[in-house]
């Protein structure tokens, strides 16, 4: 998991974008996500993966 950013929704669960890719090395697919953490249960609750053309190459999700 590399997470490039996080944020809490009103809703409070936190949302972490995994650019998938730690050290710069290449993506794989399944690795770039979005991953949302209910904090009142601190559980995952939902992950959403990216799909090609994101996950292809050397591309940086910010």
């Amino acid at each position: 998991m590399s997470v490039q950013s996080i944020v809490v929704d009103p809703a409070d669960r936190l949302w972490l974008l995994d650019t998938g890719s730690p050290m710069f090395a290449p993506t794989e697919h399944g690795g770039p996500k979005l991953v949302c953490v209910d904090l009142t249960t601190d559980e995952v609750g939902q992950t959403i993966l990216f799909r090609t053309p994101i996950d292809a190459g050397p591309v940086r999700l910010r």
